[in-house]
């Protein structure tokens, strides 16, 4: 996660938040103070049961002001025919024949923008790279409120026929206790943790 309008990245050194595991999911927490004004958390959830799906919740913290810029990158040059930008609905798809597809949708705490744009991707270190498709997700950063996304990354065989909706459930003043209210095909999941100081 980027903020614009402010200083470039000064630190990219990420620390452990928390890491648990269940029966029915795997968590894991990071954070980066990357600007001195901005500090980016990432929540992933891993719902194993009844169906398999990713849940990211990432949030922007501190006094930055502009606009915050979750990037996604998706596949390289060999496969960018199979991945479909959906715009209206802030997310994406691919469609390979192999019928082993990802569904992609992002919710937030405000309006969210998807900007398409042309990713990069190089194996080499001679500064030659490939295409393929990227896009961002802007949502305004006003001075010491939090930027929070979550996003769906949900296995399919294919991505026509499933709904998704997710939304916050917690309290976002408490940015050390989230919960969150994930939807897919009419079934519900309420996912949540707490850190402890």
């Amino acid at each position: 996660m980027e903020a614009t309008g402010t200083e470039d990245i000064n630190k990219a050194q990420g620390k452990l938040l928390l890491s648990e595991e269940n029966d029915n999911q795997q968590l894991i927490i990071t954070e980066n103070q990357g600007y001195s004004n901005f500090k980016h958390r990432r929540a992933i959830f891993y719902v194993k049961k009844p169906v398999e799906f990713f849940a990211f919740v990432d949030e922007g913290f501190g006094a930055a002001t502009g606009y915050s810029k979750l990037y996604f990158h998706l596949c390289d040059e060999t496969s960018v025919n199979n991945v479909n930008l959906d715009i209206q609905e802030m997310g994406a798809h691919t469609t390979f024949e192999d019928n082993n597809n990802l569904l992609i949708r992002s919710f937030g705490n405000q309006d969210i923008v998807l900007k398409p744009f042309e990713g990069r991707i190089s194996y080499q270190t001679d500064r030659k790279f490939s295409v393929r498709k990227a896009y961002s997700l802007v949502m305004e950063k006003k001075k010491n409120t939090s930027v929070r996304y979550i996003t769906i990354l949900y296995p399919v065989t294919t991505a026509s026929n499933h709904k998704i909706n997710a939304k916050f459930t917690d309290n976002p003043s408490d940015s050390d206790n989230v919960s969150i209210e994930v939807t897919i095909d009419n079934e519900t999941y309420n996912l949540n943790y707490e850190l402890k100081n």
